[in-house]
């Protein structure tokens, strides 16, 4: 049985006009480990005027390189929806939208482009491009902001399938954010490519009242989807695809995992064969508190998301968002979330690597 194991350290480190937020983080198959994340310029807040997209990498999930700055353009929001890995390619891609914010804080009228960043090389160099999003049969377009990491799919109906979860409103800006329309009018769905993310499909929604959200291939061939819900009812949402992410049913609530008061953004990884009986294996991290953004814990399955019996607290500061990837070479868990001191996000973002005998101890 290999050695427990957890370390933790600071990576986007917020001082000055630096404010991070949105964190995503992907494993190449070579081990490499990249992390992106917005630098919100000089407010933490969801609507200030400027906000970059940056990126450490580490090679050996350990030493990481000097941040680099992806996308900024001045008094424009480079908008991070998240990273995705193309193991088919061996290519990294992380989608945002290019927009500026007007003071009223809506988005100003023919301002938005739809944007990649793409590495051909594990987060060496980057070139920019400009990708199409899609709507869906209801004539609305995803936003991937907020929600967790996207994966490939593997299973033979759909293999190859660049899959994410997102969102669509048919409200926006501030009318968006009235708590009757989160409720109501805003659903979480699914934003897949089958180009390897030139162009990404809107596809199928889940539950109204839901937003931001994560989502895992299970090895039936289904995926997963867990949702941040805006219901003030302590239960996150799921929902099934059996069409690679196309549609969504199966509806449910979701009382193992406790969802804080007006939600928050989650992360999810499944491994295939290391459950109960060679099943599926899911390992879940959010918060473990239904008043405060704090208690980082990640919750298990050993059942493929049936039930979720085993729990380990990460971090009992105050956090918020949080990314996970797995290293499957080295067995390796890495977690990228929001953490403070006096509130979720006055300390930036920290990585923590650890494996499942640490998590299991």
């Amino acid at each position: 049985m290999s050695r427990s194991c957890f370390e933790r350290q600071p990576l986007f480190v917020s001082e000055g006009l630096s404010h991070y937020r949105i964190p995503s983080i992907a494993v190449t198959k070579n081990g490499t480990v990249v992390a992106v994340c917005n630098d919100r310029r000089s407010s933490v807040h969801d609507r200030v005027q400027e906000q970059w997209v940056v990126v450490r990498r580490s090679l050996d999930g350990v030493h990481w390189e000097p941040q680099r700055v992806l996308a900024s353009k001045t008094d424009w929001v480079c908008h991070l929806q998240n990273i995705t890995y193309d193991a088919e390619i061996d290519r990294l891609i992380v989608i945002y939208d290019e927009h500026i914010y007007l003071h009223d804080g809506t988005v100003k009228p023919g301002s938005v482009t739809h944007c990649a960043m793409i590495s051909d090389d594990a987060g060496a160099s980057w070139t920019r491009q400009t990708v199409q999003f899609l709507p869906n049969s209801r004539g609305l377009v995803a936003s991937a902001h907020g929600s967790g990491a996207g994966i490939q799919l593997v299973n033979d109906a759909h293999r190859g399938r660049l899959i994410t979860c997102a969102r669509v409103s048919t409200v926006h800006d501030a009318m968006s954010e009235q708590w009757e329309n989160l409720r109501t009018k805003h659903w979480n769905c699914s934003l897949y490519s089958d180009d390897h993310g030139m162009t990404w499909q809107t596809g199928g929604e889940a539950q109204p009242g839901t937003g931001e959200g994560v989502l895992c291939e299970l090895s039936d061939g289904s995926i997963y989807l867990n949702s941040r819900a805006y219901f003030n009812d302590g239960m996150r949402r799921t929902a099934i695809s059996h069409d690679g992410g196309e549609t969504f049913g199966e509806f449910r609530t979701e009382p193992q995992l406790p969802e804080i008061d007006f939600g928050v953004n989650a992360a999810l990884v499944c491994l295939p064969g290391c459950g109960t009986d060679r099943g599926d294996l899911c390992v879940y991290t959010s918060l473990d508190d239904l008043k405060v953004r704090r208690n980082l814990t990640a919750w298990i399955s050993y059942d493929a998301t049936k039930t979720w019996t085993t729990k380990k607290m990460i971090d009992s500061r105050f956090s918020a968002y949080s990314s996970l990837a797995y290293d499957a070479r080295k067995k390796l868990f890495y977690l990228l979330y929001e953490y403070g001191q006096k509130d979720p996000y006055d300390m930036g973002l920290c990585v923590a690597a650890f494996n499942l005998e640490w998590l299991l101890e």
